[in-house]
């Protein structure tokens, strides 16, 4: 799960998902969540609101992956997915355990941390369940600086009976879950057509870096000959 740095390189940037979390009673409470190809990487973006009531002016914390294991993401989510389901569909107690993908061979010397965590809530009456996602991003000075967005108890449908029980497919947090898991399996099978357009534009864009590169260093190869064959020798003018 290493880093790579691709400051050296020409940035290829394509959103492939973003999903906004309001906050109902306070605007500057509200969370947007992002999932970017940034070249051969995976990125997550976790944004707040900004003062001018605009995600891009918020604070944020954003995590590059290169080599992401994608199924890996998959099963992350299918299981919060099934915490979900276990916990408002049948009544099933889940203690709180997160699953984390980080950045390096022991979490202890992770730099970048992804965390999904569904569990059952202190307070059933409040809730019927609790979760977030969080990332988590080592500074300069060790301390880490992390953006959650936990999941609330918004729904997504309706239902005209009130008293019906409402099953955990309704809930917003899980047609989230249900979005990154149909987009990674996606990728997994090669089908995810954004990332398809992605890795042309990136590829193309990097035979173009090369090829330019290739040409200076002939230029100057040029340069190079022609200083060395014609004023290194005495002509009689």
């Amino acid at each position: 799960m290493a880093e790579n740095n691709t400051k050296m390189e020409p940035l290829t940037f394509t959103t492939l998902y973003s999903k906004p979390f309001w906050n109902n009673t306070d605007s500057t409470k509200s969370k947007r969540f992002l999932v970017n190809l940034l070249n051969g990487g995976v990125q997550f973006t976790i944004e707040s609101m900004g003062p001018d009531n605009k995600f891009t002016s918020g604070q944020k914390v954003s995590l590059t992956f290169m080599n992401f294991n994608d199924m890996a993401l998959v099963n992350m989510v299918e299981e919060m997915i099934n915490r979900m389901e276990d916990i408002i569909d049948h009544g099933k107690t889940i203690p709180k355990e997160g699953l984390c993908y980080h950045n390096n061979k022991s979490i202890k010397e992770a730099t970048q941390k992804l965390e999904f965590n569904v569990f059952s809530p202190d307070d059933t009456a409040r809730s019927k369940y609790s979760g977030y996602v969080k990332l988590s991003k080592k500074k300069d000075d060790g301390k880490f600086d992390d953006q959650i967005i936990w999941f609330g108890q918004a729904k997504n449908i309706f239902r005209s009976t009130e008293s019906e029980k409402k099953p955990s497919r309704d809930y917003e947090a899980y047609t989230f879950l249900q979005d990154l898991s149909r987009i990674f399996k996606s990728i997994v099978a090669r089908s995810n057509l954004s990332r398809d357009a992605h890795f042309k534009r990136y590829l193309d864009n990097s035979a173009k870096k090369d090829k330019n590169s290739t040409n200076n260093n002939n230029n100057n190869q040029k340069s190079n000959n022609y200083n060395n064959s014609s004023f290194d020798d005495d002509f009689d003018f």
